[in-house]
């Protein structure tokens, strides 16, 4: 855990500029666009975020030795594939406190947010975000086997973002259909005769 927090320590400068950069196109974007201008303040906030959280990732899953968290026989520079599910889990680490168990709750943490501000911003539903999540981290394995980075791909970390991605979408669907059904006691529609 402690080398996320040292890694997130070394890109805070890097993520600045890239959350500023965000920015700037967002507003370019606002006003420009018909489509977004339209957008109520918060969904264009989420957008904001929304390319800051991708960025985040990026940064931290694909380039070399940002985080490099527990997992071992890394060390050669070959690329690994760990294609048999909670393979990891099971082998490396000690119970439910192992390195292996924190890290697949540490993705599930990542693309819960992403799932969130995916939903937020283009109105999706659970099924759809969650998808797109699975497929932003299956092109993020890839690119980390493809590029030998030294770092593992595995199926886990797909399944993680699945999950999670399924996750977010539900906090926001939920939050959606808590504030647009009526307050207890409240009818919905005009009363009728006596």
């Amino acid at each position: 855990m402690r080398s996320w927090i040292h890694a997130l320590l070394n890109l805070a400068p890097l993520l600045a500029v890239v959350a500023a950069l965000w920015g700037a196109g967002v507003l370019i974007l606002r006003s420009r666009s018909v489509t977004v201008a339209a957008w109520p303040a918060g969904r264009v906030a989420a957008l904001w975020l929304l390319g800051c959280w991708l960025s985040g990732v990026l940064l931290l899953t694909l380039l070399p030795g940002v985080v490099s968290a527990g997992v071992s026989g890394l060390d050669d520079g070959r690329p690994r594939a760990d294609l048999i599910p909670f393979r990891a889990v099971l082998t490396e680490g000690p119970g439910l406190g192992g390195i292996a168990v924190l890290e697949r709750l540490a993705n599930v943490a990542m693309f819960g947010v992403g799932g969130v501000l995916i939903a937020a911003t283009c109105a999706w539903g659970v099924r759809r975000t969650a998808l797109a999540c699975g497929a932003l981290a299956l092109a993020i394995e890839a690119a980390q086997w493809l590029g030998n980075s030294g770092r593992a791909a595995t199926v886990d970390d797909v399944l993680a973002a699945l999950l999670g991605g399924a996750a977010g979408a539900a906090v926001v669907a939920l939050s959606r259909r808590v504030t647009a059904s009526p307050a207890p006691g409240l009818r919905a529609g005009p009363r009728t005769g006596r």
